[in-house]
């Protein structure tokens, strides 16, 4: 059993707030509906926290996003981890890791179902769960926007 582990906050917008704290906008919470497919968001943003025991550090680490089809939507360069400091406090025995990755524009293809985020690392591959992406007619509807066949 793998003991490092990936969680992933999708939203439209991070922001820096004063006081180096971060806000979320538009956080993702049960999918991403639109009101058809294929369709263009102007941001879909990923905040990404990777963990390990101490005992196992990370020591490289790249992320990137994927669609269903495997294309890749955006991705960060690999970078290599500072050592953990030999003189830890007492109690902490799990490595954090965060990120965030920003895609502007994103392009979602007619057959796209979901996006997903990877993190690959010197050893292993972390993979988070699904951000599944619903065409929904009905928004059309309700938003008073007609669709033409020409």
């Amino acid at each position: 059993m793998n003991a490092r582990t990936l969680s992933v906050t999708w939203c439209d917008d991070i922001r820096h707030e004063v006081g180096n704290k971060l806000s979320f906008m538009g956080v993702y919470t049960g999918g991403l509906v639109v009101p058809t497919l294929p369709t263009t968001l102007p941001r879909l943003c990923a905040w990404f926290t990777a963990t390990a025991p101490v005992s196992e550090p990370f020591n490289r680490i790249a992320a990137k996003i994927i669609r269903d089809d495997g294309f890749i939507l955006g991705h960060t360069p690999e970078v290599k981890v500072q050592p953990l400091p030999s003189n830890l406090p007492d109690g902490r025995n799990i490595q954090s890791l965060n990120g965030g990755l920003f895609i502007s524009p994103l392009d979602l293809v007619e057959k796209c179902r979901y996006v997903q985020l990877i993190v690959t690392t010197e050893s292993d591959e972390l993979t988070s769960a699904k951000l599944w992406i619903e065409a929904n007619p009905e928004l059309l509807k309700q938003s008073g926007v007609q669709l033409v066949n020409w």
